[in-house]
């Protein structure tokens, strides 16, 4: 249920370590703010990208889920929004 919005290659010559995504009947919003108490920094909405939210027909669900990851961020990290996601979305 969860879609990947742009490159969907892990090849750092097509993409940059932030991911969109959007989950299937779920406002991005809500999401984000369930994530909130688990200390993950995502954050949703259209993020200047306003006609492909609308053009995707998001706008109504508040746009896309983003997470981004760089140098700083651990493994564990990751593991704790895997684990987060999985309880939220399943």
């Amino acid at each position: 249920s969860v879609t990947i919005v742009g490159a969907k290659s892990a090849d750092m010559a097509i993409r940059v370590p932030t991911l969109s995504f959007k989950v299937a009947g779920q406002d991005s919003a809500d999401l984000v703010r369930k994530l909130d108490p688990h200390k993950i920094g995502v954050r949703y909405g259209d993020f200047h990208s306003r006609r492909l939210i609308e053009r995707l027909n998001l706008t109504h669900e508040n746009g896309v889920v983003r997470v981004s990851m760089v140098h700083y961020n651990t493994v564990a990290e990751v593991d704790r929004l895997i684990q987060a996601l999985d309880q939220l979305i399943s």
